[in-house]
């Protein structure tokens, strides 16, 4: 048996044909980058997401190249229904019953 293969908890870039450990220490992603077998971790990983996601909102609402300059339109939903929606009709549906609004002004 030889020596113990290297490990990439903190990421990094294995040599071609080396041996090591993914996932030793969490989550990781093998890939390549540039042409370079490349391992990421959890930290990097998450990063490289939340980076991409606002690459993409920079992008999309027109402050960064490419974008269009039009507004991002965001519904929340709720068992199906829009979120504003459902709240108007349990506030109504109250008010029927109890004759007050649940609502504090």
């Amino acid at each position: 048996i030889g020596p113990m293969p290297k490990q990439y908890a903190d990421g990094g870039f294995p040599t071609m044909g080396e041996m090591f450990i993914a996932r030793e220490n969490g989550p990781e992603l093998v890939g390549s980058i540039n042409g370079r077998t490349a391992v990421a971790n959890n930290g990097e990983i998450m990063q490289g997401i939340a980076q991409g996601v606002y690459n993409a909102m920079i992008a999309a609402n027109g402050s960064g190249s490419g974008g269009n300059g039009q507004d991002i339109r965001v519904v929340f939903t709720l068992d199906g229904d829009v979120l504003g929606e459902k709240v108007i009709k349990y506030h109504n549906d109250q008010v029927m019953v109890t004759g007050v609004s649940p609502l504090k002004v």
